[in-house]
């Protein structure tokens, strides 16, 4: 890749320029020309996760961009006015593609425009005012407030989620690469941001529909009477046999490839919204890239909180009873207070149904939460050992599932003014090791966070 021009190949000095019109999606890169951070470890990985964003032609033509968006902080150019007029024109080409309508066309290009003036302006190698005396929204579109209309762009597509779903998925994408917008300079603005990106999820999932997307219509029932084919012993004999073998082969191979299923399914999870795979968020030498990590909700400590004093002291007295049986605990974190559930309290194994006992605890954390925020979140955490059930196929679905139940219960308890948004994390959080029996219960748990900038002051006892 050259500094100058990322989209450049050994041979575009002896190429003569196309004439102007409409192009195909652009090629996925190949393993040959893929970027440095890609190893023979990883490569297949890579390769299978562009595969699977082709179903978004969206994403498919901007294969390139969102390459480069990955690496883009990890590269000096040598010239920062080229850089930017080739991104400009890589996300003009985009602009013509015939494929897409006007709308989705111009949403596409200047979300990814906004996207990489962020990660520009805050990159390592970025003074700043280079770039930002001639952004890529002010060249293309002749604004200077990318951070902020891109978020309003974004309110206006999800009036209309499922006609706008691709669109919807690349701005969740360009949040997961690092875009932060008006949101970065704010106090609580990664509390905010987690919660834009938790509801954008949430909707990508409810409007997803597989079989209207691909216009599959339902089979017509065939009014035929069934005949019995005409069939000798031998040949019933060898069908059976031929039959029990397969599904001993198909018992053995279920077997082996159980243990991986989790894996894949946590991967292609981290693609929308905003988990990125490991791959695209490492740099040369392995080291991870801070603009690229994902802006998600701080982990709570033991320290003192932005949130008001006599609310993370209404909740300890509130819940005094509780906390000394070591069924909850209260801990505060920058920007955010989280009333943490212990696991062998609320669920039976493999299993997201709450018990009465567990009923009556969130009873108590429900009365404990009136009029503190009128936004509140519930992030279930699982541990690393894999689930093989007919119901549950995998820690990240529990991990929701728990996150589900527990946000139902608290719904029936708390006024209706309250926004609960549950969100599943699997694995991906543990508090301790797996290694020990003792790691794994403390990383199987369900919290209840209250934002910050939204909390307010403690009701008189």
């Amino acid at each position: 890749m050259r500094m100058d021009n990322p989209f450049a190949t050994p041979v575009d000095a002896e190429r003569q320029l196309a004439p102007a019109g409409p192009c195909p999606p652009a090629p996925m890169p190949s393993m040959a020309t893929a970027p440095p951070f890609v190893t023979d470890d990883n490569g297949a990985e890579v390769t299978r996760a562009l595969a699977a964003a082709a179903c978004n032609p969206i994403l498919a033509c901007a294969a390139r961009l969102i390459w480069l968006a990955g690496r883009f902080a990890n590269f000096t150019p040598r010239d920062v006015g080229t850089l930017r007029d080739c991104l400009a024109d890589e996300i003009r080409r985009i602009g013509t593609h015939s494929t897409f309508d006007t709308g989705t066309r111009a949403a596409a290009c200047y979300a990814l425009a906004a996207t990489f003036d962020d990660l520009a302006l805050n990159a390592a190698w970025s003074s700043g005012d280079a770039w930002a005396r001639n952004t890529l929204v002010s060249l293309m579109f002749n604004e200077a407030c990318g951070g902020e209309r891109f978020f309003d762009l974004m309110a206006q597509l999800q009036h209309n989620p499922r006609q706008n779903a691709d669109t919807l998925t690349l701005m969740s994408l360009c949040l997961a690469l690092g875009f932060q917008g008006k949101f970065r300079v704010l106090p609580d603005g990664a509390a905010q941001l987690a919660l834009i990106r938790t509801k954008l999820s949430r909707m990508l999932e409810e409007t997803a529909d597989p079989q209207d997307q691909q216009g599959l219509a339902r089979p017509s029932p065939i009014n035929a009477p069934y005949r019995a084919p005409l069939i000798s012993r031998a040949a019933l004999a060898l069908s059976i046999a031929l039959s029990a073998t397969i599904l001993g082969l198909g018992a053995v191979m279920t077997a082996t490839l159980a243990s991986r299923m989790e894996t894949a399914a946590s991967d292609a999870a981290r693609l929308i919204p905003g988990r990125m795979p490991r791959w695209l968020v490492a740099t040369e030498n392995g080291a991870p890239l801070p603009v690229l990590q994902r802006p998600t909700t701080p982990r709570p400590q033991e320290v003192s909180a932005a949130i008001p004093e006599a609310a993370s002291t209404h909740l300890r007295r509130m819940l005094t009873q509780e906390i000394a049986d070591g069924r909850v605990s209260v801990v505060e974190g920058p920007g955010i207070a989280t009333v943490r559930l212990i696991d062998r309290t609320l669920f039976a194994s493999a299993s997201a149904t709450l018990s009465a006992t567990t009923r009556e605890l969130l009873g108590a954390v429900a009365k404990a939460l009136e009029g503190l925020s009128p936004t509140i979140a519930v992030v279930g955490h699982a541990d690393n050992q894999p689930i093989r059930t007919p119901q549950i196929g995998s820690n990240a679905v529990l991990a929701k599932r728990r996150a589900e139940a527990v946000a139902a219960a608290l719904r029936e308890q708390l006024p209706s003014g309250v926004t609960i948004t549950p969100e599943g994390r699997g694995d991906r959080e543990p508090l301790a090791s797996n290694a020990t029996p003792e790691g794994r219960a403390r990383n199987r748990r369900v919290e209840i966070i209250i934002p910050a900038g939204q909390a307010a002051s403690a009701p008189p006892p």
